[in-house]
């Protein structure tokens, strides 16, 4: 109780605290009210209440408490700063400036009142209100340092950068060179076209830091981006001379390099910087991603960008981006197991990396490593369950070991998650359609590709499965008619859809038609593929040409397991459906 009392007489203390004297360019102060014990005690718990209520983050509450406050003691400072902070939390920055100029007109030394104010000017964007403040402050505090730099940020918003320079060279002269006060005011010149006082202030840092190569790299750097390239040349020239095995400069010659139109050259630099372990890989990994955008259609960019991407990886074995990396480059040239290993490894000293999960789920299916795609796709969905990936992926592997019921529940689950994107949503869809057509629930199967189809109704994949399901029960064979035909429309000369609508045609009794699509298929590629040669040697036995089909049946049987009437067939030389 003493330590409750105690505090509330220092409250009280703060509340009552003001001067007499108003600065001139703020409204006269309100006279001071006389308030009896009890209205002070009762002002005092009005007080913390507000303060506890603010500290809690109910604004508006705080506020009501507040202004009683106020409308006990109209002359209260303290009471206004606090009503001003509320009002600058609720953004209510024109109330807050009308509050805190009472405030500083009665407490004109409180920096604090005045610093609220500069705040609520800069909310809104009133930048040569904000200026003045912060020159009225300096003017009475000209020890304080802080209140320099607030003047000059307010000066740079006000587009006064001139203005901004001068503050900071007050600054410079009381604190002496620092790399901050150098690079901004370096910055500010670049912006204002004074290459040669941005390269003064850059010199400044050589003068004092002789042997830090970073200020002979960024003058180099200035220098180049101004076309005064003999200049930038020789400065990147000091570096190396400074510090041979500086990554940074060997970036900063590839520029120039490639400003001067020295491809090679400028290559040679990129390999010293990628080979140079002391050049981050996060700068590598961005260079790569700029050169990403030309290897599909420069091939000696593309020799370029292998070559940094193994540098890369060979410097940061460790960095889960280098082997990303390294593994999308294997990718790219069909070394499916070993990108593997690689996503595998980014993936464990990044966890959280995303797309490296994604990348080895790709491959897992690629590799029809079904037993992989099971359990990766289970550690994914642990480190992103909201992410609709893994669950497809899972119910691939799922569909795969016939587990239907499981696969059914991971993608009813995974499309909840699906958000702005169709094409994933279709292959949600499309998988429904697959389980439950493999289940015989062929209404649940046709509703489920009805609506793939409804979400992208020019899903190639989709149409071909669609009608071939179809076709295989016998069923709404001029729907699949239609779905296969416009498969072939869309992607026309591919072996399975040709096979598709050959088939559906077969299954119509239209079996001239049937020969043609299905031998279209044969000559398309499909010379080994047991499916359609066997398809083919049915159609052939219907058009009466027995002989020919046989072979076809025994070229079948040769390319691998049939269907389970292929033996019967081939023996008895006859068709069994």
């Amino acid at each position: 109780m003493k330590k409750f009392l105690t505090y509330i007489f220092i409250l009280s203390a703060f509340v009552s605290c003001k001067t007499k004297k108003p600065i001139a360019q703020n409204p006269e102060p309100t006279k001071k009210s006389e308030l009896t014990a009890y209205d002070r005690r009762k002002m005092d718990y009005l007080f913390f209440d507000g303060i506890t209520l603010k500290l809690q983050g109910n604004l508006t509450q705080s506020l009501e408490k507040f202004q009683k406050c106020l409308a006990m003691d109209p002359s209260n400072s303290a009471v206004m700063y606090e009503i001003g902070t509320v009002l600058h939390g609720l953004g209510k920055n024109a109330e807050a400036v009308a509050i805190m100029k009472k405030a500083v007109a009665v407490d004109e030394k409180n920096i604090w009142y005045q610093v609220l104010l500069a705040e609520c000017y800069k909310d809104l964007k009133q930048y040569s209100n904000e200026v003045g403040v912060f020159q009225r402050l300096i003017k009475n505090n000209p020890e304080k340092i802080n209140l320099y730099y607030d003047l000059a940020a307010a000066q740079l918003y006000n587009n006064q950068p001139e203005d901004a320079i001068r503050t900071y060279d007050k600054i410079e002269e009381k604190i002496g060179i620092t790399e901050e006060l150098c690079l901004q005011k370096q910055r500010i010149y670049e912006k204002l076209k004074n290459i040669n006082k941005a390269a003064a202030e850059l010199q400044k840092l050589i003068d004092a830091n002789p042997k830090e190569p970073k200020y002979y790299t960024l003058l180099g750097n200035l220098y180049l981006d101004a076309g005064q390239k003999e200049k930038a040349i020789e400065v990147y020239e000091k570096v190396l001379q400074i510090d041979a095995s500086n990554g940074e400069i060997h970036l900063a010659l590839a520029d120039y390099y490639r400003e001067t139109n020295q491809m090679q050259k400028s290559f040679e630099e990129l390999k010293s910087a990628f080979g140079n372990t002391n050049l981050d890989a996060d700068t590598k990994s961005k260079i790569l991603l700029n050169f990403s955008s030309f290897i599909e259609t420069d091939e000696k960019v593309k020799a370029q960008y292998d070559t940094l991407c193994i540098l890369l990886v060979q410097t940061h074995p460790d960095n889960a981006t280098a082997q990303y990396f390294y593994g999308d480059l294997l990718s790219g040239k069909k070394k499916y197991s070993e990108a593997r290993d690689a996503f595998r490894k980014s993936a464990e000293l990044d966890k959280n990396k995303f797309i490296s999960w994604y990348e080895i789920l790709l491959l897992d299916v690629e590799l029809d490593d079904f037993e992989s795609l099971q359990k990766e796709s289970l550690i994914a969905l642990e480190f992103f369950p909201t992410e609709p990936a893994p669950y497809l992926f899972l119910a691939v592997a799922l569909i795969q070991f016939k587990k239907y019921d499981e696969a059914e529940e991971n993608l009813k689950q995974g499309i909840n998650f699906v958000i702005d994107n169709p094409a994933l949503a279709v292959q949600f869809y499309a998988y429904l359609g697959e389980i439950y057509h493999k289940q015989k629930d062929y209404s649940s199967s046709d509703e489920a590709y009805d609506k793939a189809i409804e979400i992208d109704p020019n899903n190639v994949s989709t149409l071909n499965n669609y009608a071939y399901y179809l076709s295989v029960r016998n069923d709404k064979l001029e729907k699949a008619e239609k779905l296969a035909k416009k498969a072939n429309e869309l992607q026309p000369n591919t072996p399975s859809y040709l096979d598709t609508y050959g088939w559906v045609l077969y299954k119509m009794a239209k079996y001239k038609e049937a020969k043609e699509y299905i031998g279209r298929a044969i000559d398309n590629g499909a010379i080994n593929n047991t499916v359609i040669l066997e398809h083919y040697g049915d159609v052939l036995f219907k058009l009466g040409e027995s002989a020919k089909a046989l072979e076809y049946w025994e070229k079948a049987k040769k390319a691998g397991k049939g269907s389970d009437f292929l033996d019967k067939k081939i023996i008895d030389k006859k068709l069994y459906e």
